[in-house]
């Protein structure tokens, strides 16, 4: 059972199905990409969790996943509490879906993270920008995506961006955090029997503030050696605390000014934003097929057997508007190292400024001698490429 039939859960479906397994799509939207290739797919909001738990014993299920979204993670929690199966139980579920949880308990295993205040109200929320001092961010305790993820600099952000953090969160809850000054990065880790068995650490690109997006990831990454080895030890140290016991996690760190690894955020899941492509790329595993043999119970294969630096980065809408037509030339691919390009909105949809991790209209996955080159190719093609809107607002 696949928790979510959506663009990125695509990958996940169509994987299991060449695999040879039984699929079975949970998604509320029957027009969601994944439904039509499931064997079975069931129009269910997966976060009406007793629904999913009386068709998962309907079906005789035997593994449960997702991919590239935190709110399924819950359900795949109680699934695998219920059934018994491989993965994470729901109490380390709620751990990695709440960020207030998760700082609570790698603070309390002495792992660095960022001071966190739980707020309900506008007023709390000042009372704690004042607290932590700003810089600092607001953010929905439990969303996903850079939804709802404001950087605050004075104070006449708090009440836009608490109500906007309000908005993107399902328990009523927003985080005030210390922001971090540092360099942005990430990793891609992957759990067996309990240990976390190994960290693949990439380069981050953001987007400007106001909004906390990544518009960008790269291989490898360009710590130094012992840089390298300390932000690894921290991933993992991390990992193993919140109790990912199996299966793939998405990391987001900074390394401070002071060279010390800071854990943001950990999703029990695969990451998004072409990570699972980047991966198999730069490492030849394929992060997808593990995370399946992974629910299974089965050991998936981890081995690294190569190392090609790529990168791959979101293609972002000018305006909002929908979207009336766009050119890629084809000069753009005689460069070589071009592995994908495609605009993802259709002729005639609904396309905004990047605001959260949604916005994107587009990807590009390129690979290169170096990161450095790879980064840069993707931005040359992002400058070629011509997309023409109909201005206008929409809701």
């Amino acid at each position: 059972m696949i928790i979510g039939a959506g663009k990125g859960q695509l990958p996940a479906i169509l994987l299991a199905k060449e695999m040879g397994l039984h699929v079975i799509a949970v998604d509320k939207s029957p027009a969601a990409p994944g439904m039509k290739f499931a064997d079975i797919a069931l129009p269910i909001d997966f976060i009406d969790i007793p629904s999913v738990i009386k068709e998962a014993y309907k079906h005789k299920i035997n593994a449960a996943m997702t991919m590239q979204g935190d709110l399924p993670v819950i359900t795949v929690g109680k699934i695998v509490d219920e059934f018994g199966l491989p993965g994470i139980d729901y109490e380390t579920a709620m751990r990695c879906i709440n960020k207030l949880l998760m700082s609570e308990c790698l603070l309390k295993k002495g792992i660095k993270t960022p001071a966190a205040l739980r707020v309900l109200t506008l007023e709390s929320a000042e009372k704690a920008v004042k607290e932590i001092g700003m810089p600092c961010i607001i953010k929905a305790a439990d969303s996903s995506g850079s939804r709802g993820v404001t950087k605050i600099l004075e104070e006449k952000q708090i009440g836009p961006a608490f109500k906007e953090a309000l908005h993107y969160s399902n328990i009523g809850q927003v985080c005030v955090q210390k922001f971090i000054n540092g360099v942005e990065m990430g990793a891609q880790a992957f759990s067996v029997d309990g240990r976390c068995e190994i960290v693949l650490v990439h380069n981050d690109a953001m987007s400007d503030p106001p909004y906390f997006i990544p518009v960008m990831h790269s291989f490898p990454s360009k710590l130094s050696p012992l840089q390298l080895k300390r932000v690894e030890k921290a991933v993992t140290d991390s990992v193993e605390a919140l109790g990912i016991h199996t299966g793939p996690s998405n990391i987001d760190i900074i390394l401070s000014e002071e060279g010390e690894p800071e854990i943001i955020e950990i999703g029990a899941r695969i990451g998004a934003t072409c990570l699972p492509e980047l991966v198999h790329h730069f490492s030849g595993i394929n992060w997808v097929r593990a995370a399946i043999e992974a629910a299974l119970g089965q050991k998936p294969d981890l081995t690294i057997k190569k190392c090609m630096p790529c990168a791959a980065g979101i293609i972002e809408a000018p305006g909002d508007g929908i979207l009336a037509g766009y050119d890629i030339p084809k000069d753009v691919y005689s460069v070589g190292g071009v592995f994908e390009i495609e605009i993802e909105t259709d002729i005639g949809g609904k396309i905004s400024k990047l605001r959260n991790g949604t916005d994107r209209m587009g990807r590009i996955v390129v690979g290169d001698k170096d990161s450095d080159k790879a980064e840069a190719k993707i931005e040359w093609i992002k400058s070629r490429i011509s997309i023409e809107i109909n201005q206008g607002k929409f809701k």
